[in-house]
């Protein structure tokens, strides 16, 4: 349901009353007459109009005294399908009254007073600025449909969600659901820790990954209300270093691209997943310097894919825009004015504190029995603004309510409500969205802006998960419900937190009941038979490498991804890319099977394939890091020593080749060139001693080297091979 929006501009204004005439073209009844004076309480129910410009907006209000000297109250707006909303900030006089609606831009509010008469209820409201009459008769007493008691509602979620823990294996996790403006659960269930078995509460710190996206795409929703920033400005126009592959997408791409995940670029975490915590410092504009050398994937705006560097990108903008970091807009903006004191974006300052979870996986050995093993904390610095927050239960219930109140908390403005509206909105539809145990229960799932919104059971319901090593979370908005939900666990990659956030929404909502835990674990053991019954079927010839094993090592690197350092230990050959270490199998020829060691890329194989170059020398390595998208080329580097000047000053000198002498001398302090009578070229360090020459792809040169000074060369050329003396050294 939708409360219209009353703006305070002439445009408004009639586009409002085109509205309500066509709805109001009955009159309404007469106000009742008095049949006698009554007691001027503002409790009863109460029904008339709101004169507005366009017409008179009928409403029927009903408040009612409550224990402790509250009241509560409920409003029905017909023409806006709005039925029995629950009203807030009620002031109630002995002849007076004072209510607003809750969650809406403008924050509308009545004021007004009883006639002495007591059978009217007469005075101003107003929305956004402007200012109009009411006028409401009274009715009858209040009828308030105060719906089932929240406990009543949760009578058996704990052991919902303890059987669900069992049933996946999760050591410790922590609920909260907020409803009506009010937090009806916050608990912990389980341990933080297993080694020490201290119990998760619901003020325990969990990493929460990628629900981080919705923090961003409001910090920019909040600049763009501040006219920092526009929806449709090109990225560029903040980031001048922005680029993608593709020119048309590098132009115009804007923050809404960004945060959608609709620029062409999939996902490529293999890039950030291995350079986060290597010794290498990595930083965010890196990684966004890196975009224009990954490959899209499918044509820009035309796809959503989901891509963490997006969110990188809006972060590093949001750091631009305020001569400042993500990380302190975060703060100014979200997590101090929501009272969020211990709710962080570093993994050294959530080990801190005192109550932090520790994460773990599951791991199945071949007999089928499940192990729980510990996994350190990931640290993701330069990715934060995709999913570095760590956080509890019971703060983000105040995240929730910013999301149900339309920015506010506690009557206090956070973020404007057109902010927070813009990032609900649905943007992309997500194709295979839906997951075969949801299908009957979930439909028309689109991506927002850090928000998956999707239709379940009739309700609209906004919803976003996070994985990272150790720890899954889920969190649900449901806006026209009132109600939000908030799941953490400390176990990597299970459907505990899905299943526990549907079973709390079935109930909050008096829905019939749904087995969620037992239809996400059927779904799972089907998933790992299947995985474990098939027999492998990748193709095998017998044919051994086209080199020894140690001609494969060495560096090899990509534009984006950086080095890739293969090494030979004996009979088998181990790839490094940053942190993370690739075991390689071979298969046959020059191709090699392996498995990233990372947990987050754990059904991610690799299959590295070795080219040669003309001379028969091994000069790359192609390897699909990100599946949906071509290998990626990563070309062999020279051995460091020969661009070290030390080096390369024990090769320079006049060597004689076949009659003729030629030069080898230093072009700056680490290039060497190579000159013949009549000709001078730059050459090429290759591999060992062996250099190319530029320009001139089938010839090369090799030193011979004794105690680090070159004795003599060779020369190979069109399948000929020269060989000659040093005849004196420096050059």
């Amino acid at each position: 349901m939708t409360v219209v929006t009353l703006r305070s501009t002439a445009r408004a204004r009639r586009l409002l009353a085109a509205v309500l005439v066509a709805a109001f073209s009955l009159a309404l009844p007469p106000l009742a007459a008095s049949a006698g004076a009554q007691e001027r309480s503002p409790a009863g129910q109460w029904e008339g109009a709101i004169q507005t410009p366009g017409g008179d907006l009928r409403v029927v209000v009903d408040l009612a005294p409550a224990e402790g000297g509250e009241w509560t109250g409920r409003i029905d707006i017909p023409a806006q399908g709005v039925t029995d909303r629950e009203l807030a900030e009620i002031e109630a006089g002995p002849d007076s009254a004072r209510f607003a609606i809750p969650g809406i831009p403008g924050s509308p509010t009545f004021r007004g007073a009883v006639t002495a008469a007591g059978d009217s209820l007469r005075g101003d409201f107003s929305q956004g600025g402007q200012t109009m009459p009411f006028r409401l008769a009274r009715s009858g007493p209040a009828q308030i449909a105060t719906g089932p008691d929240p406990a009543q509602l949760l009578e058996g979620f704990d052991e919902d969600v303890e059987t669900a823990m069992e049933a996946f294996h999760v050591p410790g996790a922590s609920v909260a659901i907020v409803h009506d403006g009010e937090v009806v659960l916050s608990r912990g269930y389980g341990v933080r820790d297993r080694e020490s078995g201290a119990a998760v509460t619901d003020s325990t710190v969990f990493p929460i990954g990628s629900m981080t996206k919705s923090f961003t795409a409001l910090l920019v929703g909040d600049l763009v209300e501040e006219g920092r920033v526009a929806w449709d400005d090109p990225v560029r126009d903040h980031l001048p270093e922005f680029r993608l592959e593709r020119d048309y997408p590098s132009l115009h791409a804007t923050p809404v691209d960004l945060l959608s995940h609709r620029t062409g670029l999939p996902r490529h975490d293999a890039l950030w997943i291995a350079w986060e915590e290597a010794d290498t410092v990595v930083t965010r504009s890196d990684f966004v310097d890196d975009l224009r050398h990954l490959e899209p994937t499918a044509e820009f705006r035309t796809t959503w894919q989901y891509s963490n560097f997006g969110y990188a990108a809006a972060g590093l903008l949001v750091g631009r825009v305020t001569d400042s970091t993500w990380e302190e807009q975060l703060r100014e903006r979200l997590l101090e004015p929501l009272g969020m004191r211990r709710s962080n974006a570093s993994v050294d300052s959530t080990l801190a504190l005192a109550d932090h979870a520790s994460g773990y996986r599951v791991v199945r050995p071949d007999s089928g029995e499940a192990r729980v093993e510990p996994m350190d904390h990931f640290r993701i610095d330069a990715m934060a603004p995709a999913g570095a927050i760590n956080s509890s239960a019971a703060e983000m219930t105040r995240w929730l309510e910013l999301h149900l109140q339309g920015g506010e908390v506690d009557g206090e403005r956070v973020v404007p409500a057109a902010a927070v509206e813009r990032t609900h909105r649905r943007e992309m539809p997500l194709e295979g969205g839906i997951s075969p145990v949801e299908g009957g229960e979930v439909s028309h799932t689109s991506y927002a802006l850090g928000w998956q919104v999707q239709d379940y059971r009739g309700h609209r319901m906004l919803q976003h998960g996070g994985g990272i090593d150790g720890f899954t979370s889920l969190m649900a908005v449901l806006p026209e419900e009132d109600l939000g939900v908030v799941v953490l666990s400390n176990r990597l990659g299970s459907a505990f937190t899905r299943a526990v956030t549907l079973t709390a929404v079935d109930r909050m909502l008096d829905l019939e009941a749904r087995d969620w835990t037992g239809r996400f674990r059927e779904r799972a053991e089907q998933a790992r038979q299947t995985s474990g019954s098939g027999s492998s079927e990748t193709a095998r010839a017998d044919a051994p490498p086209s080199h020894p094993l140690s001609d494969y090592a060495g560096t090899y690197r990509h534009p984006a991804y950086g080095e890739m350092r293969v090494s030979s230990t004996g009979d088998s050959l181990v790839a490094r890319l940053g942190t993370m270490t690739i075991d390689l199998d071979h298969r046959h020829y020059d191709v090699f099977d392996g498995r990233a060691s990372n947990p987050l890329l754990q059904e991610l194989s690799f299959s590295v394939q070795f080219e040669t170059n003309r001379n028969g020398d091994v000069a790359s390595l192609t390897v699909p890091l990100e599946p949906s998208a071509d290998p990626l080329r990563f070309e062999r580097q020279a051995p460091e020593r020969l661009r070290d000047p030390g080096f390369l000053e024990g090769l320079t000198g006049t060597y004689r080749v076949a009659g003729m002498e030629v030069q080898v001398r230093f072009r700056g302090e680490r290039t060497l060139v190579f000159e013949q009578p009549g000709a001078t070229a730059e050459l090429v360090p290759r591999r060992g001693t062996r250099f190319g020459i530029r320009g001139q792809g089938d010839v090369t040169v090799e030193f011979v080297v004794e105690d680090g000074r070159a004795t003599g060369i060779v020369i190979r050329q069109a399948g000929q091979r020269f060989e000659g003396e040093r005849v004196s050294s420096g050059g």
